[in-house]
């Protein structure tokens, strides 16, 4: 029984998160830098070969309203590159509010660095965790 890889798309760097293997809780992962959409499909395929990954979820940047502007046409873009390479169907979760949630969940709005790409890991995080209730249900302990 493989793991989801949840993924927060960005141009310069990729927050990824991982499930456990009953699919129940999401766990922030590394944050890739990247120079161009080649280089962040070569590195996540690596990522889904060394994880036992059996599914991958991206958090897809909807406007306010719902619909789907440059921004989410880009990422559906990205994910067609990666499902293809990688050989795995891409799911798609409504990342909204997914920055915000992650700024509350670190107790920070410092901008270093650091603390940018700390969010991308844990925004990840929580587009994951969406996708897996959503899909899976909520974990019974």
């Amino acid at each position: 029984m493989g793991r989801v890889l949840g993924i927060d798309y960005g141009t310069k760097r990729i927050g990824t998160a991982l499930s456990d293997e009953a699919k129940h809780s999401a766990f922030p992962h590394t944050i890739l830098s990247v120079t161009h959409d080649a280089d962040a499909v070569r590195q996540l395929k690596q990522l889904i070969d060394s994880e036992d990954i059996d599914g991958v979820v991206i958090g897809l940047p909807l406007d306010q309203n719902g619909d789907e502007g440059l921004m989410a046409g880009r990422v559906r873009q990205f994910g067609e590159q990666l499902g293809q390479v990688s050989h795995h169907s891409i799911a798609y979760q409504d990342e909204r509010m997914t920055s915000r949630i992650s700024q509350q969940r670190m107790q920070t709005h410092t901008t270093t660095r650091t603390s940018r790409g700390a969010l991308d890991a844990i925004a990840a995080q929580e587009i994951l965790q969406t996708y897996l209730e959503r899909t899976y249900g909520p974990a019974e302990y």
